[in-house]
């Protein structure tokens, strides 16, 4: 009983007679090789992409075809997000997958302060929900290519001619291998802070990462800038323009180079195996 109401308690949104007894029955392997066979409920709420296709020079809410009270909530918060959210973590059966993809949500972290628009917001989160259970490499290569981390850390139409190191310095910061060597169980390398990386590493990273433009798709009354990038849009991955990616080769950690003819798969390896 103590076990299952403890494996409840870490893999779930809290622990109910109905769960625990389930747990006990089945097993934990077995109930854990269940919740992961179970499809995903869905983040579904909230608008679609029409703010990043049908703008006009008066603002989208301005349009009589999309104006009214809800109008920001509807099309550019995430608040419909939270609603779904306590529906998915209060009533819905995947709750292994919900509390894993709830706690990446707070490793590989967007906001609705420098972001704004729910569709990009829903996809998002989608996206960890799908990869939850998946390798960690795939899911910082998605991470990696959202618009809507592109906007947030200051990725997307990242230049090579005057590169933003903000996405990279998070990338090896926060959402990979950290500041500090360390040991297996968690606790500093040699008892002391030592340096995994070097403001040098970072300015690499961030060359490396230069030339991702959003999706096809968006439109601006003004047209889409810089020239040859598109107009910002949430509904798929990024893409790359050559014209602004810098290929010189530039030693990555570990030695790899981000050479041009491997540079997009060595970023990955590199990050997966720090």
């Amino acid at each position: 009983m103590r076990d299952a109401r403890r494996l409840a308690d870490q893999s779930t949104f809290g622990a109910t007679e109905a769960l625990v007894g389930e747990i006990r029955t089945q097993g934990r392997a077995a109930w854990i090789a269940g919740q992961m066979a179970r499809s995903a409920s869905r983040y579904t709420s909230g608008n679609g992409d029409a703010i990043h296709k049908n703008t006009s020079n008066t603002g989208f809410c301005d349009q009589a075809a999309y104006s009214g009270p809800n109008c920001w909530r509807d099309w550019y918060s995430s608040q419909p997000l939270v609603w779904d959210f306590y529906r998915n973590a209060t009533q819905n059966a995947d709750q292994l997958r919900q509390r894993v993809a709830f706690a990446l949500q707070q490793i590989l972290v967007v906001n609705n302060l420098d972001v704004e628009g729910t569709y990009g917001l829903r996809n998002y989160h989608n996206a960890l929900l799908d990869n939850a259970f998946g390798n960690y490499r795939q899911l910082l290569k998605k991470v990696t290519v959202s618009p809507v981390m592109g906007d947030f850390l200051n990725n997307a139409n990242n230049d090579k001619a005057a590169p933003n190191e903000n996405y990279a310095r998070e990338l090896l910061q926060l959402f990979s291998i950290g500041t500090c060597e360390l040991n297996a169980d968690g606790t500093l390398k040699g008892g002391a802070c030592a340096p995994t990386y070097s403001n040098e590493t970072v300015r690499n990273y961030a060359y490396a990462l230069t030339g991702w433009t959003y999706p096809a798709g968006g439109a601006t009354p003004y047209g889409c800038w810089p020239t040859g990038a598109n107009c910002q849009y949430y509904g798929g991955d990024m893409v790359p323009v050559a014209r602004y990616h810098d290929a010189e080769n530039r030693p990555l950690l570990m030695g790899w180079p981000s050479r041009p003819a491997a540079r997009r798969r060595v970023r990955w390896r590199r990050c997966s195996t720090a």
